[in-house]
Order: C-alpha cells, then sequence, then structure tokens
C-alpha cells in the first residue's frame, strides 16, 4: 500500500496549520498528524485502503462486516450486519440532523439487524468519505 501521496498532503497540512498559527496551532498539527497515522495503521491491520475490496482485506472498521456472503455483494448497495446492536433509529436521527445524511436501517426481517449505505447514482469517493466520516462521529457521539 502507498500513502506517499497521503502523507505528503498531511504533512503540507501540517506546515501549513504552524505557518498560519505559529506554536498555537502546535495542537491542531499534532491531532491531524495522529488521525493520519491512525488511518495508516488502520489500513495496514486491515491490509486494505479505505473502501478497497480486495482478498486480501482481513475485516472492517468499526466493527461492521458486510451482511451478504462476498458472493451476493452489491457494487451499488452495501449491506452491514448491525454486528455493535446498535440502536439504528437513535444513529440515524444523529445523521440526519448534525450532518444532513441518512442510511436505510433494513427492512422486513432484517430491519434493526442490518443497515444499508447506497453508493450509487450521484454517490462520488468525496461524497462516500463524507458520509463514513458523519459515520464516525455519529457512532462517537451515540456511544456517550
Amino acid at each position: 500500500m502507498a500513502h506517499h501521496d497521503s502523507e505528503r498532503n498531511t504533512l503540507d497540512g501540517v506546515l501549513d496549520i504552524l505557518i498560519e498559527n505559529g506554536l498555537e496551532g502546535m495542537a491542531e498539527a499534532m491531532a491531524t498528524m495522529l488521525n493520519e497515522a491512525m488511518k495508516i495503521e488502520r489500513s495496514s491491520a486491515l491490509r486494505a485502503e479505505p473502501g478497497e475490496r480486495c482478498e486480501e482485506r482481513i475485516g472492517y472498521a468499526n466493527g461492521f462486516k458486510l451482511f451478504p456472503a462476498e458472493a451476493y455483494g452489491s457494487l451499488s448497495l452495501n449491506c452491514f450486519a448491525n454486528t455493535r446492536n446498535l440502536d439504528l433509529p437513535a444513529l440515524n436521527k444523529i445523521l440526519k440532523t448534525r450532518h444532513g445524511l441518512v442510511i436505510d436501517g433494513g427492512y422486513g426481517k432484517l430491519k434493526g439487524t442490518t443497515f444499508r449505505i447506497s453508493n450509487m447514482g450521484d454517490e462520488t469517493d468525496a461524497t462516500i468519505a463524507e458520509l463514513i466520516a458523519a459515520l464516525d462521529s455519529a457512532l462517537r457521539e451515540l456511544a456517550t
């Protein structure tokens, strides 16, 4: 896995923060570097980049796993097992009120035991990254 571009962008961002704010920007600069280090470590531990599907991948971030067997997966919709037993309506409420985003909380017999995220239509890598960041934030809020 090549992280060189990401590392370079992070270093540039950290330098920008320090140039603009001096030592007062140190906390923000350190948080930026630590977040990038954690992303690299997560990719290394999972043996895949964020969102990458490959045979080498050994898990998923946040403890979720895809619900269907890989042979039945879809490129336009991801269905995840609610392996963390989350209150999906509460999670969706946080996503909607704080971030203006929604996920599907499952339907029929699977309601509450799965959730779905669409990645079709107008979705781009950037909008999916925004949803994942919002989901990470909402999960932290739900845990408190």
